[in-house]
């Protein structure tokens, strides 16, 4: 039987065809192991089918390679995070926590959105105060967004614990405050009229990302993009767990994304156990059928 298999086995590694197929159930099996021991088995409900998980993904977007091929720069996705601060400072108030993310903008197209994230936000007497600032390329400086966390509730005693069970995630894209603050901009540094309804139409993140041509005609501003995360607390036990800015691009990873911006090579990947669990099923059937049928047939 050992000399059957062993004549069986070189005739079967003799092809090349024989040994790409190897290499490729190699893989596949190398990478559903992975994806078993990796991914959390209520994945496809917590993550997969979870719109809030995707909100900070671009939409339909194609893969990061494709910029290889396209005459003009594609805008990439950002994602900057910390759990530390880059800086402290101490005010007449309190001490100042700085986050900074640093950008290098060579797009030919602005950013599709703009959003900022926080989490597991303690404190212990005032409400803590978060800002967004940012300095463009051309040195100007503009304070995007201010944001006051949560009050004490009723009979609520300190610490008091915000975002810990859903983050905050505040789309500066389409928020009327920060559109009022952009109108307000272009009127002090370039003389420009326009209303803060015109700047939700047009688009927050576009007047970030460029400079104006007339009311209405606005040109990419290429550069160091500099944001500034401050957070003023009022006692020393407070703390924010994350911060998190994102940076909305129209292509995102190896794959891409689909019209709900879900990372399709994520979905491939935890596909791979399912698809290795049909091959084996389907190929032994067929397998334990047709030697069956051939039996059959040989009486």
């Amino acid at each position: 039987m050992s000399t059957r298999f062993k004549e069986a086995f070189q005739e079967f590694w003799r092809l090349n065809v024989s040994k790409i197929g190897v290499v490729f159930l190699t893989v596949l099996v190398i990478l559903s192991i992975y994806v078993v021991v990796s991914y959390p088995l209520d994945f496809g409900v917590r993550y997969w089918n979870n719109p809030l998980y995707w909100a900070d993904y671009p939409k339909s977007a194609p893969p990061s390679w494709v910029n290889y091929f396209s005459n003009e720069k594609i805008p990439e996705h950002y994602t900057f995070s910390s759990i530390k601060p880059s800086n402290t400072l101490l005010t007449e108030s309190g001490i100042r926590l700085i986050y900074l993310f640093k950008l290098d903008f060579q797009a030919d197209k602005t950013p599709t959105f703009l959003s900022l994230t926080v989490k597991n936000v303690t404190y212990y007497d005032k409400p803590v105060i978060i800002r967004l600032n940012v300095t463009r390329p051309d040195g100007k400086n503009i304070e995007l967004y201010r944001y006051t966390v949560p009050a004490p509730y009723v009979d609520e005693s300190p610490p008091y614990k915000r975002f810990y069970d859903q983050s905050k995630r505040i789309s500066l894209t389409g928020d009327l405050s920060v559109a009022s603050i952009l109108a307000r901009f272009l009127s002090r540094e370039y003389n420009v009229t326009i209303k803060p309804s015109e700047v939700n139409s047009i688009g927050q993140h576009k007047i970030i990302f460029s400079i104006p041509k007339g009311d209405t005609q606005f040109t990419v501003l290429k550069g160091d993009y500099t944001f500034y995360i401050i957070v003023d607390t009022y006692d020393s036990r407070d703390s924010v767990g994350e911060v998190k800015l994102v940076v909305g691009g129209d292509v995102y990873g190896f794959m891409g994304t689909d019209s709900l911006g879900r990372d399709l090579s994520v979905g491939l990947l935890f596909g791979f156990p399912i698809a290795l669990f049909i091959g084996i099923v389907t190929s032994t059937i067929t397998t334990l059928l047709g030697a069956g049928l051939g039996i059959m047939g040989g009486y």
